[in-house]
């Protein structure tokens, strides 16, 4: 028979499936009747034989051999298990139309449900996709999480029993339903990333509620806390709409264990300092406008492993009182206002993976990293632009010292690299722009095994570059930035796995190598303020290209713009400007339709304006500025809605400016001097 492609008919024939050991022959032809539309990405099919039901993976039965749990989850989501684009077929040669009831009274003790990752979208499409589920009387787990669902959140008042509720990464685009408040068994709740909107009803017995990645949920949490949630123990906010502050009665929530709230727009100071919250393990208000300073924080938090406040107003020192919780591992308070020194104890916190302090106004000195750490082996170290200074150390590193990540700018380094970083095989992110470093990049820095991003921008280096520049992948794009040093020689004729390269503001001279190996992966290449002569090899924009910005700018070079601009379709940033480059600005730049910059001021261009540049209607910053351009500024110049930046100046355009320019509402410079 052809059962209908839609959830509730998926439903019923898990229903089909309740089998007992000396009987369930309908249940064991619809079940031989599943395999012509479910893929066995979970290797379930091998255990799919014989008369026992109850033994097959994905099945659980009760003592009374009763089915009282269905896992068909997809482990992989990229590849759905269920197929409802296309009809459900039957293969079996028994009968099967056995009455929808008859299904569901067969599925009467079913207490989970698991079909994370199942695709779900053509089913939910109908309203009333979930009805099978109210059938489900004895349900206490219902997982739905990445299923494409679309419509409501499904709650049932027949779901007394429901305890675990999981519809994450679904696209519901709907209120939270009220009704939430009815199941009083519910004791985890995930409506996380589903384009939710509303408030949060009042769930007394809730242990962990997320509702974080919805943007339209507005929470008080003034409101929410000015009654109990004595059981709450996880609950995770962020990117959501907070109104206010955090109350002083959020401090009675005494079994919370996690608290995120990051991006949520909280102001106001941080927990108050009669907080007991003896239990809390992680907190995360990053992206906030919380301020005040942290000196009473953590008197009462002696159960922190994580504690992430970057990107606030805090100012004050770090508190010494931080290094008494033994059991803290992730120190992140960077990008405040913090002052004063690095607290010394801090080398006793024996367990710390990664403190990141970048980004505000200490003082001090740290005599050595050895001095810092030298009770704990930390994966991630930030002490870049944090008003610290560094000293090298001299002596060599435990050998458990291998961070992955050291950022170091402006610690006021100065001498040479430091040579305990190439015993450093671990690092994959290492920064020490603006340290004032001087000689030579040592080879064996290109080589460390594992390095994805360098940057020694805004420093004193010389020397040549190898002929080949390789790093390694990582969870960053591969990035080399070398901008603003005083580096000499030829530009690198290949680039292994990198895809943002800088090397601006040096002293390269030469052609720019007209097959630069890498080029195509290449999203970010910045050349400009060099001593670059020749023309503007074809290769910058090869058919499988993916730049994104390409500047050239203030160098030597002569010719057109190649027509190979063209394939540069995902450009967002074009730079020329101060070269010696001629000839009309080629028609082909149309095809840049997401290009927001284009500067081509300081070269020798002629011709009438450029026609295609109505058809940029993402550009924000126009400079055409001290070129050969001639004729009438065309009235389209006022269809380009987006555009900030508009500078024709010293050319030899002619005629009126046309009154179109009063449309540009965004405009906050225009420069039409010398023409």
């Amino acid at each position: 028979m052809k059962l209908q492609d839609d959830f509730a008919s998926f439903i019923f024939l898990l229903l089909s499936i309740v089998c007992v050991t000396d009987g369930c022959h309908e249940e064991r032809a619809a079940l031989l009747n599943s395999k012509s539309f479910l893929a066995d990405h979970s290797n379930h099919w091998s255990s799919w034989q014989g008369q026992n039901c109850c033994s097959r993976l994905g099945i659980r039965c009760s003592d009374l051999l009763h089915v009282i749990a269905v896992n068909l989850r997809n482990p992989n989501p990229d590849s759905f298990i269920l197929n409802i684009n296309s009809q459900l077929v039957s293969t079996s040669d028994s009968k099967t139309s056995t009455a929808v009831q008859d299904w569901l009274w067969g599925l009467r003790n079913l207490r989970e449900l698991r079909l994370s990752g199942l695709d779900l979208s053509k089913a939910s499409q109908s309203s009333k996709w979930a009805e099978p589920l109210s059938i489900l009387s004895d349900l206490r787990l219902l997982h739905l999480s990445n299923c494409g669902v679309f419509g409501m959140v499904p709650v049932n008042q027949s779901q007394l029993y429901l305890h675990s509720l999981r519809m994450d990464f679904n696209s519901l685009a709907s209120a939270i339903p009220k009704e939430l408040a009815n199941l009083t068994a519910l004791s985890v709740l995930d409506l996380s990333s589903t384009n939710l909107h509303g408030s949060i009803p009042f769930l007394p017995q809730l242990q962990e509620l997320y509702v974080g990645n919805n943007l339209d949920i507005a929470i008080n949490l003034s409101s929410m806390f000015a009654v109990p949630w004595t059981h709450l123990e996880r609950l995770d906010i962020k990117s959501t709409q907070v109104i206010g502050s955090i109350p002083a009665s959020f401090t009675n929530t005494t079994s919370l264990v996690q608290f995120t709230a990051r991006n949520c727009g909280i102001q106001g100071s941080v927990l108050s300092s009669k907080a007991d919250l003896s239990e809390l393990e992680i907190l995360q208000l990053d992206f906030n406008y919380i301020t005040g300073h942290l000196s009473q924080l953590f008197q009462n938090l002696n159960s922190l492993q994580l504690v992430s406040l970057m990107e606030n107003s805090l100012d004050g020192p770090i508190p010494d009182s931080i290094c008494k919780i033994s059991s803290l591992q992730y120190l992140l308070l960077a990008f405040n206002s913090l002052t004063g020194r690095l607290p010394d104890c801090i080398s006793q916190i024996t367990n710390l993976i990664q403190l990141f302090v970048s980004g505000n106004n200490l003082n001090g000195t740290i005599p050595s990293l050895m001095s810092l750490f030298h009770n704990s082996t930390p994966e991630l170290i930030g002490l870049g632009s944090s008003g610290l200074t560094l000293k090298v150390d001299q002596s060599p590193f435990l050998p458990i010292f291998h961070p992955q990540f050291l950022e170091l700018s402006s610690c006021d380094i100065g001498g040479g690299i430091p040579d305990f970083l190439s015993n450093l095989t671990q690092l994959a992110f290492l920064s020490l722009a603006n340290n004032s470093l001087s000689g030579t990049i040592p080879s064996w820095l290109f080589n460390l095994p594992k390095l994805n991003y360098l940057d020694l921008s805004f420093n004193k280096l010389k020397g040549v570059l190898p002929p080949i520049i390789q790093l390694h992948s990582y969870i960053w794009h591969g990035t080399l930035n070398l901008a603003r040093n005083s580096l000499q020689g030829h530009i690198p004729l290949e680039f292994k796995d990198i895809e943002n390269i800088n090397l601006s503001g040096n002293n390269f001279t030469g052609h720019i190598p007209a097959q630069i190996q890498g080029l195509g992966n290449i999203r970010f290449f910045l050349l400009s303020d060099n001593k670059l002569f020749g023309k503007i090899p074809l290769s910058f924009c090869g058919p499988d290209n993916v730049l994104l910005l390409l500047d050239l700018s203030n160098n030597m070079l002569v010719g057109r713009i190649p027509i190979s601009v063209g394939n540069c379709t995902y450009l967002l940033v074009l730079n020329l400007g101060g070269n010696k480059l001629s000839g009309n600005i080629p028609n082909v730049l149309k095809a840049a339709k997401y290009l927001t910059h284009l500067e081509l001021s300081d070269n020798h261009f002629d011709g009438p304006f450029p026609s295609f540049i109505q058809k940029l209607e993402k550009l924000e910053v126009l400079m055409l500025a001290n070129n050969r351009l001639e004729g009438k500024i065309p009235r389209f110049i006022g269809d380009l809605k987006n555009l900030h930046i508009l500078v024709l100046r010293s050319n030899s355009f002619n005629d009126s400016i046309p009154a179109e320019i009063n449309k540009l509402e965004k405009l906050q410079f225009l420069d039409f001097s010398n023409n």
